[in-house]
């Protein structure tokens, strides 16, 4: 938690939850979005916030409604 609070300071990151509509839109994710859990809600959260998803992962950049970076 040290480390975490030490980046959060020393750069303008800002922490998000999740939230009842990240947490409804993430188990509800269309069917060519990979069915993982993680995968829904980093999904969902990028879908509510309207921010690209910076991601080298190849089950999520082939999705339609996300727009990745990488």
């Amino acid at each position: 938690m040290e480390f975490i609070d030490l980046i959060l300071q020393s750069n303008n990151y800002i922490l998000k939850g999740i939230t009842p509509e990240i947490a409804d839109i993430s188990v509800n994710m269309p069917e060519y979005i990979n069915q993982d859990p993680a995968d829904g809600i980093i999904c969902a959260t990028s879908l509510v916030y309207k921010a690209p998803l910076v991601t080298a992962d190849k089950n999520l950049l082939p999705a339609k409604d996300i727009i990745t970076i990488w």
